[in-house]
């Protein structure tokens, strides 16, 4: 399957889509794979080559085929099956070796004639793994969490004949996925072999095994509440690709040897030759090639860099094809007895072969081994490199079981702990060596083990048979120690190891932070200031906090939003002791109540009006109340209850016509610290009528044009309204308006048309229905953008037209280079319709105003579709009686500011394109944009400063000072006057 930029427009191919995702899920990867040239050039791949097999070889024959540039496809117990290029033959026969053919199709799910690109369709293409972990981590944010981990070759190069620029995703999967914490680390990798998809398949399955269990599955909560998992599915993305266009017996990268801008035959880097352990290059035409630097990979640097940072323990690397496990060191030297025997019961559940491996030069499981000390491993899956789809299901069904016991492994026989300073507890960068381990095994090449830089982390396996050993500890600036411990049996030996600094020149400050209120309960988030000492130190959540302080005479400080603040007495700090100054503090604020549900105004008279909202505070809450009243009668109180978590609802029961319900929510601590929402209440609350909608426009299309008129709005641009009876939504009717040509026609290029209704009078509180079927050019290759589409505009008391957006949201947003009239990034309907589709818009915000509508249709000048049909609109809004109308009695009340939408397009986004920020409020007021880190702080913000019911703010994903910010996810908050209105994420790509 091409990614196919807009430049190649003459034929766009039309991608298989082997899942429905989410709405959502589109515009959140609509620029993930952003090509940067045209399509690759659709090149005849080279023969196949001839598999083979040849009898009677050694692990000394694997490693004389391999240097001679064999392809060996797998390794058996006396013999090999190889894959042969034109004219190989004779050399393998000028060996000595004599062979046959191998007589079975080693890529079965490959080459499939009733669809584009070369895999059956159970297999994930690029876009579509992405989407799966974007969705896993959309679905499951409490313990998924989605990450760019670097790059592929094709992020920092081009290609004439390949233009993708590709990345390497994983996903972080543990009970705070996004913070390193000290737990056991285990890395799921797949696909570094262009060739054997099945290793991506395997590994998403793992990932969403870990994820839509954990709800249910306690052993699967328990795993991933103590464990660190990372799923890496597709190392190399570009050889994958070049797999599905191009030819899929490729195996390496797309590394340019000859720097020619094009990819030839035969070149690339063997991912799994290019490890820095026992590296050798290789001829640069072999599949084998290890590349002409270790590392030079980028797909291998970035698994490099993640090994380094979270140091994981337990490695299974998969691949296909042969149905065994090897395991470390492919030139023949032995490991330690823990990585065997994990390797084993691996093998024993899904019932492989296990043998040593014999590639001898930069593999991934020696390095990670021999460097890092995780027990690294390769499973062999299947019995092809890409067999069917149905097949490649078993296979992964047959494999997740034991994946998951992997996991659980992690928590047997083994020793794992922290380094910490032994005054500060914090965690400490360390290496740690192990003479019975890194001086016996390995012949002495073992590297000694490091510790997670930013937990103090260590984890190492160990075999059942109990054994004493040493640790060795050392870390820049401390005292070495050395430790034995027993290790061995079913459990985890844990050995926490705390070292002293070497010269110590300070003194630590510690204390507890409580809350007196709440009985003594811990406070985090309070900040301790040592006055004079320029140290500021926070709180953690067990109410902890500490910090190193030059020597002297100190008074703490302490501050927090919610309590009242403090003062210690003058305490003296000297060089190596501890000063412990405790704060009991006193709560002075109300709880935090947000999320109140804003109630629409409604025709509904029966009821009842269900209100939910968020309540927390560090102090126990005594009472939540919800209050409401109706005009000229008193409030009624109603007890919020519990409905999980900190959220709690009521039910207003129905009232009548003509009613306008007022409520608002009051909740005390046990402090007797009061707060409501909105804050002013009882001035300020919450309000909904209960009132009938009144038709103010109805059009069914069977009547003629009538007032609507249609016209080009950007000159160049082509109209192409009409009243059609090629389809209709209305029952007994005929007739739509249409935005297309006569009959079954593609609309012609360059369309700017735009179908506007009459001028209109709404009331309170109004809304819009209407129905479309739609069949406009999308991409095929980034799903959720598209280059033709319609969207629909509002003009007020005959003022600018600005879009307005259904509470459906729009399909797709518009693609880089589409060459129509909408900007990039804009919100549209587009793709083809299954069948009519109804959608509904919130006009509440233009009471009292003359509105006209507008269907506005874009396209390119490139290939169509057949149009944009509209039918069956009406526009409703309720009159509201004089009695219920902001009578006196309520010249006190009124309804708080809201924001009724808030839309962040594009989502992701990309460097150097601005990020479109639309806003709808439920009256004109000024707005403030911050833009916030994952910690809170504000990085950058913008203002509004006009009084205005809605409009736009774009983000240049620039900082303050105009810098651009990395990759990574953010915050954008509106608010007006201090307060928040809303929040939405925005994950920002390179």
């Amino acid at each position: 399957m091409g990614l196919c930029p807009k430049s190649d427009s003459s034929n766009r191919p039309k991608t298989h889509r082997r899942l429905q995702f989410p709405q959502m899920i589109p515009s959140l990867i609509l620029l993930l794979a952003l090509g940067a040239g045209s399509l690759p050039a659709m090149a005849d791949p080279q023969p196949e080559p001839q598999a083979v097999r040849v009898e009677g070889t050694t692990p000394a024959d694997f490693q004389r085929l391999e240097s001679h540039g064999f392809d060996i496809a797998f390794r058996g117990q006396g013999y090999a099956e190889l894959l042969l290029r034109t004219g190989q033959e004779a050399e393998l026969e000028e060996l000595g070796y004599s062979w046959e053919p191998l007589g079975r199709d080693l890529f079965p799910g490959a080459r499939a004639g009733s669809r584009e690109g070369n895999m059956d369709p159970e297999y994930h293409t690029y876009l579509e793994m992405v989407a799966e972990l974007q969705n896993l981590a959309a679905t499951y944010p409490s313990i998924c969490s989605f990450y760019d981990i670097g790059d592929t070759e094709s992020t920092e190069y081009t290609w004439d004949n390949f233009s993708h620029q590709y990345e390497v995703w994983a996903v972080r999967i543990s009970d705070n996925p996004n913070l390193d914490e000290p737990e056991p680390c285990i890395v799921y990798d797949g696909r570094h072999h262009a060739r054997e998809p099945a290793s991506t398949e395997v590994v998403l399955a793992v990932a969403r095994h870990f994820c839509e269990n954990y709800a249910t599955d306690p052993d699967i909560a328990e795993l991933v509440n103590t464990t660190e998992i990372w799923c890496v599915p597709m190392i190399n993305a570009d050889g994958h690709q070049w797999v599905e266009d191009i030819d899929p017996w490729w195996r390496k990268t797309l590394y340019d040897h000859n720097a020619n801008h094009h990819v030839d035959d035969y070149e690339g880097i063997d991912p799994n030759r290019n490890y820095d352990w026992h590296w050798d290059p290789g001829t640069w035409s072999d599949d084998t090639y290890g590349g002409p630097t270790p590392f030079r990979a980028p797909e291998v640097a970035t698994m490099r860099d993640l090994h380094n940072l979270h140091r994981p323990a337990i490695n299974p690397s998969y691949h296909s094809y042969g149905e065994v496990l090897l395991y470390p060191f492919g030139y023949g030297v032995a490991p330690e007895p823990a990585v065997i025997e994990v390797a084993a019961a691996y093998a024993n559940q899904v019932g492989y072969d296990l043998t040593q491996s014999t590639t001898a030069y930069g593999s991934s499981k020696d390095w990670l081994y021999g460097s890092i000390g995780a027990v690294s491993f390769t499973v062999e899956t299947a019995t092809e490199f890409i067999p069917s789809g149905p097949t490649m299901e078993a296979v992964v069904a047959q494999n997740l079981p034991a994946a998951i016991a992997l996991c659980e492994r992690l928590w047997g026989a083994s020793v794992h702990g922290t380094v910490t300073d032994s005054i500060a507890g914090i965690p400490l960068a360390a290496t740690i060596h192990i003479p019975e381990i890194m001086e016996v095994y390995g012949a002495g090449e073992l590297w000694d083990m490091q510790t997670e830089a930013s937990t103090g982390y260590y984890c190492r396996m160990r075999p059942l048979a109990q054994q004493t050993i040493t640790l060795q500890v050392s870390a820049e600036g401390y005292f070495d120690r050395s430790v034995q411990v027993t290790t061995g049996g079913s459990d985890a030996t844990v050995l926490d190891i705390e070292l002293v600094p070497e010269s110590f020149d300070r003194g630590l400050v510690q204390g507890m932070v409580t809350n007196v209120t709440a009985g003594g309960t811990p406070v985090p988030g309070a900040i301790v200031t040592v006055i004079g000492a320029g140290a500021s130190l926070e709180s953690r959540p067990d109410g902890t906090y500490s910090g190193y302080v030059t020597p002297g005479l100190y008074q703490l400080a302490i501050a927090h939003e919610s309590f009242a603040p403090d003062t210690s007495g003058f305490v003296l700090v000297e060089v190596g002791e501890v000063t412990t100054v405790d704060f009991a503090l006193t709560d002075i604020a109300g709880p935090t109540i947000n999320g109140t549900t804003v109630y629409a105004s409604t025709d509904d008279t029966t009821g009842p009006y269900v209100i939910e909202t968020t309540i927390t505070d560090l102090s126990a809450v005594t009472a939540r109340t919800l209050h409401y009243r109706t005009t000229g009668e008193p409030y009624q109180a109603l007890t919020l209850e519990s409905s999980g978590l900190d959220t709690y609802q009521a039910e207003i029961p129905g009232q009548p016509y003509d009613t306008m319900v007022m409520y608002y929510v009051e909740a005390v601590d046990e402090g007797d610290n009061v707060a409501t929402d909105p804050p002013g209440a009882p001035g300020e609350v919450y309000s909904f009528y209960v009132a009938p909608f009144n038709e103010i426009f109805a059009d069914e299309i069977e009547h003629g044009a009538g007032d609507w008129i249609h016209y080009v709005v950007t000159a160049g641009f082509n109209d192409q309204w009409h009243i059609s009876t090629q389809r209709n939504h209305t029952a007994l009717g005929s007739s739509s308006w249409k935005c297309g040509d006569t009959g079954l026609v593609e609309y012609t290029g360059s369309l700017d048309a735009a179908l506007e209704s009459p001028a209109m009078v709404l009331g309170d509180n109004g809304r819009m229905s209407l129905w479309y079927w739609i069949d406009a050019e999308d991409s095929s290759a980034y799903p959720g953008q598209a280059y033709d589409g319609g969207l629909i505009e509002i003009s007020v008391d005959a003022g600018a037209w600005t879009q307005i957006f259904p509470e459906e949201g729009y399909t797709h947003t518009v693609r880089a280079g589409a060459g129509g009239p909408f900007p990039v990034g804009t919100p549209i309907f587009s793709g083809t319709s299954i069948d009519w589709a109804q959608i509904h818009f919130d006009l509440s915000a233009y009471p009292g105003e003359e509105i006209r509508v507008r269907f506005r249709f874009g396209s390119d000048n490139n290939t169509g579709g057949d149009g944009w049909f509209i039918d069956d609109l009406l526009i409703e809004s309720m009159t509201l009686p004089s009695d219920i109308a902001r009578t006196d009695d309520l010249e006190s009340e009124r309804q708080p500011l809201a924001c009724s939408r808030m839309q962040v397009v594009p989502n992701p986004g990309l460097l150097g394109q601005p990020t479109r920020i639309v806003y709808e409020l439920n009256r004109p007021a000024p707005v403030e944009l911050d833009v916030l880190d994952l910690s809170g702080r504000v990085i950058v913000s913008y203002a509004q400063a006009a009084d205005q019911a809605s409009g736009v703010l774009l983000w240049s994903g620039t900082d303050r000072l105009g810098r651009a910010l990395p990759a990574g996810v953010y915050f954008l908050r509106l608010g007006s006057d201090g307060r928040a209105l809303r929040d939405e994420r925005i994950i920002r790509l390179r």
